[in-house]
């Protein structure tokens, strides 16, 4: 990747006196590299202000931090390391022109990011969150990742408080949202389910207006839910007035049979993982593919793969 500090400059609305370009975005002295820009984030056992110095010394293009106790050009002054690292991420993120799906939900989401990356990864080379980056760090650090190849990318998003997840949608820019269920995940932080519903839409608040929004209509929460902003699609296994259904459920000890239903069209397929729970999340990843321009023969024959 390169940025151009007048790039920079913009993003983080701050005067850089430098010229030329970054080739990276480090947050570790122990794996950054020449050339790359270096954000000193800080938490509540470390300080990256305590790390510029050293890594000016490995090379580092500049540093980007909070401490003004700095007399170097190469160290920019901000109110707040993470949200220049969100800023940073959403600039890059404007370079591509690709399909990113963002997916939460209470329980499930790392399986249904699992399917769903299977699914659309059959047709387009895909980026994948990885492991458990689905924080407003993590979702930065998989956005800057990406380079010109890449077609789509499928972006887990995670949170604990209210406007944590709309942040990272606003950096990520979704054009396709999916919430697999609302539970009672976080419910200290967020007082009922209805407030998690609430921090779940969060995923909306970068999304243009009809983008998809696939939702699980089996969920009480979910499946009555309307938004005039957004297309509305409902996938579930009970309720058959779901747009995406699964039925004609049938475990065997290796996974589960099942056939999707789409627009009057019906394909038997398999999923390789146990419970009738899979069977929800891989309806979720068909109806994903479905709107990301994935037939549903191909969608479902995804599956087969996770």
């Amino acid at each position: 990747m390169t940025l151009s500090f007048e790039e920079l400059k913009s993003a983080l609305k701050v005067t850089i006196p430098l010229k030329g370009f970054i080739t990276g975005v480090s947050t570790d002295t122990r794996t950054l590299k020449p050339g790359e820009l270096f954000i000193a984030l800080s938490g509540e056992n470390f300080n990256g202000n305590d790390y510029v110095r050293e890594a000016l010394e490995k090379g580092a293009a500049a540093a980007v931090c909070t401490a003004t106790d700095f007399n170097e050009e190469k160290v920019v002054v901000v109110k707040d390391t993470l949200d220049a690292l969100l800023s940073i991420a959403s600039l890059f993120r404007d370079k591509f022109d690709l399909k990113l799906l963002a997916l939460t939900g209470s329980v499930g989401k790392t399986t249904t990011r699992g399917m769903v990356s299977e699914v659309i990864s059959s047709k387009y080379k895909t980026l994948v969150t990885q492991n458990n980056l689905n924080n407003e760090i993590g979702v930065s650090k998989t956005l800057l990742g990406l380079d010109p190849t890449y077609e789509a990318a499928v972006i887990e998003m995670g949170m604990n408080h209210f406007g944590e997840i709309e942040r990272i949608s606003r950096c990520a820019k979704p054009t396709l949202g999916i919430i697999t269920n609302v539970g009672v995940a976080h419910i200290e932080n967020l007082g009922t389910r209805e407030g998690v519903l609430r921090a779940k839409l969060e995923i909306t608040a970068g999304m243009k207006k009809n983008s998809p929004l696939i939702l699980n209509g089996d969920n009480d929460l979910l499946k009555d839910y309307k938004n005039d902003e957004f297309r509305i699609i409902k996938f579930g296994i009970e309720n058959k007035n779901c747009d995406v259904l699964a039925d004609e459920i049938k475990q065997v000890s290796e996974g589960s049979y099942f056939t999707a239903h789409y627009g009057g069209k019906s394909v038997k397929g398999f999923v390789p993982a146990l419970g009738k729970h899979n069977v929800m999340n891989a309806i979720c990843a068909v109806a994903a593919g479905l709107f990301a321009g994935v037939e549903l023969e191909n969608s479902v024959r995804a599956i087969e793969g996770f």
